[in-house]
């Protein structure tokens, strides 16, 4: 029997036509025996990342490709050999789908010259045009591509013979006498679209949904035979054309691109003579701090060295110049914009003035933000006014130039009410009908929703239609989470040190914004620089309150300078704490009254309920009540235990004196991440790098292997620091409680302040 694999495969993320996960392809194909395995979704590499992991995880050989749709409607299938390949494949896909606009793909086959090299071409089968041309009884035609396009491909051109219709016998045997007569190699393929012959079903209503229309109309949906097949399978239906089987992996042989993961890759930044990226961070931080330190304490610069050696060790000088640029920028501006989330557990960030809240006067840690054991680039989100959010865009677009820029695509997903209601609709059921289904979503898990049509008595008049609808439920969960259409990221750019399509493929979103063909996810995974620039409308309220104070009413401001509190806008941010009192009486009255709407993130019901429990006194409280109206905390029974033992109806307890120390000013609960990286460094020894990497997996992990390896690596730290194997359990118990609801204090004092400051 012929070796064989698979080269002409689509996942869900041929968007509403393929029916696989990349994972469920990779796994057939290490469970049917094949070494190599190639992704070739409609038009785009939007999986090939995630492919590519699953692959390497499996053992399976990943070989990256693309179905590619020309100007005649014709396609051919195009895998990458190596990182030539790979940039010629992303310029291809980019060109077609900039030129073709937003969900149009327009490429012409004059785009193919001078951008084939590195790469292997097969046919297209059913859909290439040789195909086409043999059907027309058309031979000199198809016989002229096939040669053109064996000499643009450098001889890596293959004519694909594919096995799933009755005419495809015959179709196949003029191939192979083309083939022949040209010395043009032949390959095998199944234009793979689902895993098992079920799953057409699954196709055939995906197209319907495409379409907007029923199951019973549609016809564009392939053949049933369009599975996973084995290579047995394959054989049997090819054995005449064994060089076509053996050929699949002989190309899987030749392609040879890796992705180098986990790998960051930087923007070069422009840099004054004879400085680097290191020395210039390094004399931008001491010139902050002596702004921000008055005087410059040993403390301060003990850590600033720290954390500058830290970002010089992982290489990420250049990402923290880039931010602090576009904050300078914001600031020349006088455009409101704050760093969030964990950049405000650094140092270096708050000296830059990237972020605004102090990490040594509200006791925050860096290694949450970024430590030697992580190798992931860090992660600055800055938050910008909303009104001029688009004018920093613009900005960086110019700087970087567009050819290097493009905003981060986000996959739109079907959730479950969507999705009842469009496999609903492909069934031909009625608006109205579907309604009474779908209200009953928000209370309901999809899989409770059976029930729900047997015992409700609103859903009574649906029960003679059970059986249809126990099958549309069954769909509908089967698709949920499939991806829908793209969507642009609410913040994230991304910025490359070249051509960006090197990187990833591009297109066009609505509005024609230029997005990644990757997400958030993949790029992470790549390494490429990603910032978020968020639009938020607080920070314009802040800043429009502002000038009508000076302006209408300079009196209103009594004891502080007008000036200072407009920031003086060249030397202080309009969100500085320094410039208004830090526990002004009548702001904290005001804020315990509860009476805030109006003010940033204090005028939900649930937190002025909280804010008058709480009898806020300072600054601090107010963090912590941001904290606190999380749903981690609220939901986990944190809030009530915190309440009750800060009016003292409940004894401070901690469940080992060790404890007492991190603890001590939430009275023994957990309520930061931070928190989190104390325990674990006081009670089991760990670094604080180590520490926050045991939090990332016991917050994020559910494979039961590594939480296990986690808690002996923890207990045994606990019982060299000198606690009983049942007190190292019992504390770890305690942490495991509450690590997947703390909240990252560095972005709750972030958002903690700005509340402050609009309550004022």
């Amino acid at each position: 029997m012929a070796g064989f694999c698979h080269l002409h495969t689509h996942s869900y993320y041929s968007l509403l036509d393929g029916v696989p996960s990349p994972e469920e392809l990779v796994q057939a194909a290490r469970r049917l025996g094949m070494r190599a395995l190639a992704l070739t979704d409609h038009n785009a590499l939007y999986g090939a990342v995630e492919f590519f992991r699953q692959a390497q995880a499996y053992g399976v050989k990943p070989v990256i490709g693309a179905e590619i749709t020309l100007a005649d409607q014709s396609q051919l299938v195009l895998l990458v050999k190596d990182e030539t390949g790979y940039a010629n494949l992303s310029k291809l896909i980019t060109r077609g789908r900039l030129r073709g606009g937003h969900n149009r793909f327009s490429l012409q086959w004059a785009d193919l010259k001078n951008a084939t090299r590195g790469l292997v071409a097969l046919s297209g089968g059913h859909k290439g045009l040789i195909n086409r041309l043999l059907s027309q009884k058309k031979p000199e035609q198809a016989a002229r591509q096939a040669l053109f396009l064996s000499r643009l491909f450098d001889g890596e051109f293959y004519l694909e013979l594919q096995s799933f219709t009755p005419q495809d016998a015959l179709m196949n045997l003029r191939l192979r006498d083309l083939a022949a007569a040209h010395r043009i190699p032949l390959v095998a393929s199944n234009d793979v679209h689902f895993v098992t012959q079920n799953d057409w079903q699954l196709r055939r209503i995906l197209h319907a949904i495409d379409a907007n229309t029923v199951i019973d109309k549609v016809q564009t949906a392939g053949s049933r035979e369009q599975y996973f097949k084995s290579p047995a399978e394959m054989n049997a239906l090819l054995r005449a054309f064994p060089e076509a089987l053996a050929n699949t992996e002989k190309i899987a042989a030749k392609c040879h691109f890796a992705f180098r993961l986990g790998r960051p890759i930087f923007p070069s930044v422009e840099l004054p003579a004879g400085e680097t990226g290191f020395s210039y961070l390094w004399k931008k931080s001491f010139e902050g701090a002596m702004k921000r330190y008055q005087p410059l304490t040993s403390r301060v610069t003990k850590r600033l060295e720290y954390e500058l050696q830290t970002i010089h060790d992982l290489g990420f000088a250049e990402y923290f110049l880039i931010v602090k640029d576009i904050a300078d920028f914001c600031r020349r501006e006088h455009i409101p914009c704050v760093g969030r989330g964990s950049a405000a557990d650094s140092l270096v960030a708050y000296v830059l003035e990237i972020t605004q809240v102090d990490p040594i006067r509200h006791n925050l840690y860096f290694e949450r933000f970024l430590n030697p054991e992580r190798s992931d680039p860090p992660d600055i989100d800055l938050d910008i006014c909303w009104k001029s959010r688009d004018r920093v865009l613009r900005y960086v677009y110019e700087k970087y130039g567009p050819e290097r820029t493009a905003m981060i695509c986000t996959f739109n997903t079907f959730q479950n009410r969507s999705a009842i209601r469009d496999v609903a609709k492909a069934f031909g059921i009625p608006e109205d009908e579907i309604s009474k289904v779908t209200k009953y979503l928000p209370h309901r898990h999809i899989g409770q929703l059976q029930e729900a049509l047997q015992t409700l008595p609103e859903l009574r008049a649906l029960r003679p239609n059970l059986d249809m609808y126990r099958e549309i439920l069954n769909i509908a969960h089967r698709i949920s989470d499939f991806p829908r259409h793209l969507s642009i990221h609410p913040g994230g750019i991304i910025i490359a040190p070249d051509y960006i399509t090197r990187h990833t493929p591009l297109e066009k979103a609505g509005k024609d914004i230029v997005i990644s063909q990757y997400d958030m996810h993949s790029i992470e995974q790549l390494g490429l620089v990603k910032i978020d620039l968020l639009g938020v409308r607080s920070l314009s309220i802040v800043t429009d309150t502002l000038k009508l104070i000076k302006t209408t009413r300079p009196a209103a401001v009594g004891k502080i300078d007008p000036d200072l509190l407009l920031k003086k806008s060249a030397e202080l941010s309009p969100l500085d704490l320094r410039a208004i009192p830090e526990n002004d009486p009548e702001v904290t009255r005001f804020i315990r009254s509860g009476n805030t709407m109006g003010c940033f993130q204090l005028e939900s019901p649930a937190m002025r309920g909280l804010l008058r429990k709480m009898q806020v006194d300072n600054v601090d409280d107010v963090i912590t009540a941001v904290a606190l109206i999380r749903p981690g905390a609220s939901g986990s029974g944190m809030k009530e235990v915190y309440i009750k033992r800060r009016a003292g109806l409940e004894p401070v307890r901690y469940v080992h004196p060790l404890l007492e120390d991190v603890l001590k000013e939430t009275y023994g609960v957990i309520i930061y991440q931070e928190q989190v990286l104390r325990v674990a460094h006081r009670v089991a020894g760990l670094s604080l790098g180590q520490a926050d990497l045991l939090r990332r997996a016991m917050t994020k992990s559910r494979r039961k292997k590594e939480i296990l390896k986690l808690r002996e690596t923890f207990l045994r730290g606990a019982v060299a620091n000198g606690l009983t194997q049942k007190q190292a359990e019992t504390v770890w118990n305690f942490l495991a409680q509450f690590v997947g609801y703390g909240f990252n204090k560095a972005h709750s004092a972030t958002y903690g302040t700005i509340a402050y400051q609009t309550a004022f």
